[in-house]
């Protein structure tokens, strides 16, 4: 029994890392340094906003363009860790919908984490209780359901 917890201890701290790193990809290219068009920042591009509510109210887009070790990797990934923890509360309520199929996705909880990354957990709630009909979509016109998709196959837990 041990060995067993053990081990899925260690496939889904694993998978949680490939899914970090993919949604670093997907965000940045895993460019700790970036800085996208509307101002957001670091490997997994948080909106200042995000960054304070967290807790790191030292960290401002202007202060990380003057010295990006304000907010290097290893904080940069912290705060995403806090962000995932965070949004999974925020949605507790929805993991009933894990299993189902809207829009052509399969619902999964990294999908609606990942999901949540993108718009907000607001976003990710309206997308469920709609059936898929109020998808968000980021400035950039990738939407809620974009990530649902792309994001849906890791198995973390």
């Amino acid at each position: 029994v041990d060995a067993t917890k053990f081990a899925e201890r260690i496939h889904h701290e694993s998978e949680l890392n490939r899914f970090i790193n993919d949604l670093g990809r997907k965000e940045s290219g895993n460019n700790w340094l970036s800085i996208n068009c509307i101002g957001c920042f670091g490997e997994w591009q948080f909106a200042e906003s995000t960054v304070h509510y967290l807790g790191y109210k030292h960290v401002t887009l202007k202060k990380f363009k003057n010295d990006p070790g304000i907010f290097p990797p290893e904080l940069q990934r912290k705060a995403l860790k806090s962000l995932i923890k965070l949004n999974l509360v925020l949605l507790k309520d929805y993991f009933n919908y894990i299993g189902d199929t809207i829009m052509g996705v399969q619902i999964t909880k990294s999908g609606m984490i990942a999901a949540s990354h993108l718009g907000g957990a607001q976003a990710v709630r309206l997308f469920l209780a709609s059936k898929g009909r109020i998808d968000k979509e980021d400035v950039l016109g990738t939407s809620v359901r974009d990530y649902m998709k792309k994001f849906s196959f890791y198995d973390i837990d």
